[in-house]
């Protein structure tokens, strides 16, 4: 189970880090494509299930992500190539909401499995 963990740990800062390169490098066309905002959602909503799985569930980690998210919108308003986008932030919040109740019912089921088990 610890190498299990440690394994999603180093996924989820491998991702984090690619989301805040991805988030801050120029593009070379503006985000209004009609899926940018499912991006954010996948996004956000996968960083924040490998947090949760990677380190239980825990409010605080969601709420350190949610400031996280909002922190790099308002350094893509402060680059000269990018937008800071409320929009964004929220497609970011949601993302983080539906992990939360995904991990939530995971770690239900997963004790209700352990207790059918005998564990």
């Amino acid at each position: 189970m610890l190498k299990k963990r440690f394994v999603i740990r180093l996924l989820f800062w491998i991702a984090l880090i690619s989301v805040t390169v991805l988030s801050l490098i120029p593009v070379d066309h503006p985000d209004m494509a009609p899926n940018d905002k499912l991006n954010h959602l996948l996004a956000w909503g996968a960083l924040s299930v490998l947090a949760g799985l990677g380190w239980r569930y825990q409010n605080w980690l969601f709420s350190v992500l949610l400031g996280y998210s909002f922190l790099i919108e308002l350094l893509q308003g402060m680059t000269g190539y990018r937008m800071f986008s409320l929009a964004d932030g929220f497609a970011n919040a949601l993302g983080i909401g539906l992990a939360i109740i995904g991990v939530r019912l995971w770690y239900k089921v997963e004790a209700r499995l352990d207790k059918s088990r005998g564990y």
